[in-house]
C-alpha cells in the first residue's frame, strides 16, 4: 500500500547503491536510503532519505548519466525537480537521481525502457 493508494502492480523495479526506483502503471517511486546518501550528507550537506512519489504525467525524462570516474546514476526529470549542475557528484545526489550499482545494472537499463514506452518518447 502507498499511503492512502490503491495497491498498484509494480511494471519494473531497479536497487542500486543509491536507493531504488520502482514504475507503477501511473506512478514513480524513488527511494534514496542508503548507506552511500547518508556518507555524502557529511560532504555536501544533501538530504540523506527521500521518498518521492511523482505521477507519470508530470515526469519530462529519464536519463542514465555514465561519468567517467564516478558511478553511474539514474535520473528523473519532473516539474518542481532540481536541475542538473554538471557537476557529477552534485548532481548524482539530488533528490531525483539514484545512484546505480557496480555492476549489473540491466534492471535500470529495463526500468528506462519501460518508463519512456510510457511517456512515448
Amino acid at each position: 500500500m502507498l499511503e492512502g493508494k490503491a495497491i498498484q502492480q509494480v511494471i519494473a523495479h531497479a536497487e542500486g547503491i543509491g536507493g531504488a526506483i520502482t514504475l507503477y502503471n501511473n506512478m514513480l517511486m524513488i527511494q534514496r536510503n542508503s548507506w552511500v546518501n547518508h556518507a555524502f550528507r557529511w560532504m555536501t550537506g544533501a538530504t540523506p532519505r527521500i521518498e518521492r512519489t511523482i505521477p507519470l504525467r508530470l515526469v519530462s525524462g529519464v536519463a542514465i548519466v555514465k561519468p567517467l570516474i564516478f558511478n553511474e546514476f539514474m535520473v528523473i526529470a519532473y516539474a518542481g525537480a532540481p536541475p542538473a549542475t554538471g557537476y557529477t557528484i552534485h548532481d548524482a545526489i539530488a533528490e531525483n537521481s539514484v545512484l546505480m550499482n557496480f555492476s549489473d545494472n540491466r534492471k535500470f537499463y529495463r526500468l528506462k525502457e519501460e518508463l519512456e514506452r510510457r511517456l512515448d518518447f
